[in-house]
């Protein structure tokens, strides 16, 4: 019956779009990203005339995030809170295109939470997907005050306690810095792909392009990103909280050996941190939002970590198929 019932679960990654393995550098930049929905951004009624947006208040400003609920009533009181991964720079010259990869997410997500019983909220981070911001500026400071600003808001108007916080590519950078943020509400995290070293992506990134960086560029790249695997000593000790790092060991974007150093230097620090090889999707092998989303649900429902690896976790060598196909 365990077993039907998390099969079931698993059938919901078959939804996840392409769309969610976008790229976390800036090597996708083909052209300039800038401001959107700056009157929103400074305007708690302008912003609020839309249902699935809220107005919010950090130390640097205000902004305007969008945010999707999972329909129906849920069955688990926690809630998974997700976030998605860089959006191409080409795709803010066709809306549609950010309208479709909101449709498809958004109805993963309803799926998910439809199957599990456990409320879905997709947050849209700053610039991207209905939110205010400038998404060349991601994963800056600011970006991260900005998201978990959102998510104190989104729990104060939905009357929220416990949450699993949850991401893809960049989205688990921002999950992994609300660890570091003192939040004592987060059950579990479930990092996908993630840009958990974020400053040395960046610095390889410009190696790639022929640049130099020296120890003052290094230093300047450490200022302005606000980078986890700085954190991990500053993260709240909670022998109750899990963290799962799901990745693919081919993947071109995020290094799994990043990854699971990340892992590793979580459990130096004495928290919980599960290190799971995923099968990602995409050229890149970078897209884990089908494996992240049934993870957070079922963290969310208090599955053990091997419940939770025997769906999303690859399968062997030697295995004719996924863990999820037994459907």
């Amino acid at each position: 019956m365990l077993r039907r019932s998390l099969s079931k679960l698993a059938a919901a990654s078959l939804l996840a779009a392409a769309a969610f393995a976008a790229p976390a550098s800036a090597a996708t930049d083909e052209f300039v990203v800038g401001p959107v929905l700056v009157k929103e951004a400074k305007s708690k009624a302008l912003c609020e005339s839309v249902p699935h947006r809220i107005f919010v208040s950090h130390f640097t400003g205000t902004e305007c995030v969008a945010f999707h609920v999972s329909p129906g009533t849920p069955t688990v009181d926690t809630t998974v809170i997700y976030f998605n991964g860089d959006i191409p720079s080409e795709y803010f010259a066709k809306p549609k295109i950010q309208d479709d990869i909101t449709k498809d997410i958004t109805s993963t997500a309803r799926f998910i939470a439809e199957k599990s019983g456990v409320r879905i909220i997709f947050v849209a981070r700053p610039g991207t997907l209905g939110s205010s911001g400038d998404h060349s500026k991601r994963g800056e400071h600011r970006e991260m005050l900005i998201m978990n600003a959102a998510v104190d808001a989104i729990k104060e108007r939905l009357g929220l306690k416990q949450i699993v916080v949850a991401g893809q590519s960049r989205g688990s950078q921002v999950a992994a810095v609300l660890l570091s943020m003192g939040r004592t509400d987060i059950s579990c995290a479930v990092l996908g792909s993630g840009s958990l070293f974020t400053v040395e992506n960046e610095r390889q990134y410009l190696i790639s392009k022929g640049e130099r960086v020296t120890e003052s560029r290094l230093h300047q790249l450490r200022l302005r990103y606000y980078d986890p695997s700085d954190y991990v000593s500053s993260l709240p000790k909670d022998a109750a909280r899990r963290v799962f790092i799901l990745g693919d060991r081919a993947d071109t974007i995020t290094p799994w050996d990043q990854q699971e150093a990340y892992g590793q230097r979580l459990r130096q620090h004495g928290h919980h941190a599960a290190i799971i090889e995923i099968k990602a999707r995409g050229r890149e092998m970078h897209g884990a939002t089908h494996m992240v989303l049934p993870a957070a649900a079922m963290c969310a429902k208090g599955s053990t970590d091997e419940q939770i690896e025997w769906i999303v976790a690859a399968p062997a060598k030697g295995q004719p198929g996924a863990r999820t196909a037994g459907m």
